[in-house]
């Protein structure tokens, strides 16, 4: 309950004291310090809904899977989220949805906005991310809270990260008023088997921009998260089974 003896001019004068870096007790005048607007957290299965990701062609792709929360009731505007980890030397590129035409037949056709990271045919359905709602929208209504993925390309994949280590990445979401909110996530490193990896190609122009149009001429169900990841480490065995020299003879 807020301190009768205070008045809002005094809790104006705290926050602008707050604001300017010097250390004020909020409680005493029944404020609520900034860095408890907005809640983050990790959620879901951490060593798997939430992954580094070696892609094809020498990128990383970072999964994280998080719950965002305004507990003010007045709206929030976000004018940039960081992904910030010691082999993070310049910021990760945040995925953009993608339209995606979805050929039914030869004279039947839709089109479907999905997540796609570059050189990967790892697909997320539209409405599980965060990207758009974060980044593009920016806006958390008061009194609101929202979960889902967040997905980012960088690159190239230290070798010092190896399949099967936790690391923990600091996930930073900047207001307009330049408060900083921050939490640690969690993420499982998932490395490519040998027989995937390409030489290195991963360069920021290949990530998707917003508008290209991939075409696809089989209707495509976009994966949810966890098969999306589970197959991205399966071997890719078209190649082989096209090549007449591996086919095995009847009888053989």
């Amino acid at each position: 309950m807020p301190n009768s003896r205070f008045s809002s001019a005094s809790r104006a004068q705290l926050e602008e004291l707050e604001n300017l870096g010097s250390p004020v007790d909020l409680s005493v005048a029944g404020v609520t310090p900034r860095s408890q607007d907005l809640q983050i957290e990790q959620t879901g299965s951490v060593d798997f809904a939430s992954n580094i990701l070696e892609l094809q062609g020498g990128g990383v792709g970072y999964v994280a899977e998080i719950s965002i929360t305004n507990l003010l009731t007045r709206p929030v505007k976000l004018i940039r989220v960081e992904l910030r980890a010691p082999w993070i030397d310049r910021p990760v590129h945040w995925l953009t949805a993608i339209p995606i035409r979805n050929r039914a037949s030869a004279h039947r056709s839709s089109t479907s906005l999905v997540y796609r990271f570059p050189e990967n045919d790892m697909t997320f359905d539209y409405d599980e991310v965060l990207n758009h709602r974060l980044l593009e929208e920016g806006i958390l209504p008061g009194k609101c809270s929202f979960q889902g993925l967040l997905l980012a390309a960088g690159g190239p994949l230290p070798a010092e990260l190896r399949h099967g280590e936790w690391r923990d990445l600091c996930l930073t979401v900047v207001a307009a008023d330049h408060t900083e909110y921050s939490t640690t996530l969690q993420l499982w490193t998932t490395r490519l088997p040998e027989e995937l990896q390409k030489p290195p190609s991963y360069s920021p122009e290949r990530i998707f921009k917003p508008g290209e149009l991939q075409r696809n001429d089989s209707t495509i169900a976009p994966q949810s998260a966890d098969q999306a990841i589970a197959s991205s480490a399966k071997p890719d065995t078209s190649a082989q089974e096209n090549d007449p020299e591996t086919k095995v003879a009847p009888g053989e």
